[in-house]
């Protein structure tokens, strides 16, 4: 059983969270404000939809009061610049990129595999060259074009499977 950001919400109060949040906004309590949260099944489906596509948890007032930031998030003396969330269903893949900020990844239900590639390597991993996409990289890891994209190949990585937590600093 792993914990939510090193805090104290257990998957299966978070769980218990979420099935309050669909409750209250299937009765209509949930805040109203046109946010597509009404008296049918459709509107509760639509609501989540569109909580699939949030990820700054300050735009979900009902999961962010469920969530306690750890103290050592405050170690270095900054402010917690960003509190997202990321919801998927199993089987979610996201393309090989860099993040733009220093992250903890709390995996809260199941399993996330991660590839992880140094910094110093990074065109060899061919990133975007639009400015909106470069840290992504065009490269698809389970079908690599060496044609295409011959020096990512021989690249050296460190992968393995996620179940609790993970600190990976930005690119730098």
């Amino acid at each position: 059983m792993g914990l939510i950001m090193g805090g104290d919400l257990l998957r299966a109060e978070l769980e218990e969270a979420i099935a309050r949040v669909v409750a209250d906004r299937s009765r209509g309590c949930g805040g109203g404000g046109g946010d597509g949260a009404g008296e049918n099944g459709a509107d509760v489906e639509k609501w989540m939809e569109g909580l699939t596509r949030k990820r700054d948890l300050a735009d979900i007032k009902e999961l962010r009061e469920d969530i306690m930031v750890p103290e050592y998030c405050n170690a270095g003396g900054g402010e917690l610049q960003k509190l997202n969330a990321w919801f998927g269903p199993e089987g979610t893949v996201t393309p090989l990129h860099h993040d733009l900020y220093h992250n903890l990844f709390a995996q809260v239900l199941g399993r996330k595999y991660f590839r992880l590639y140094s910094a110093s390597i990074s065109n060899d991993l061919y990133p975007h060259r639009e400015t909106m996409l470069s840290n992504i990289s065009q490269v698809d890891l389970d079908n690599i074009n060496v044609n295409e994209f011959p020096r990512t190949g021989d690249v050296e990585f460190m992968d393995g499977i996620l179940e609790e937590d993970v600190r990976n600093p930005r690119k730098t």
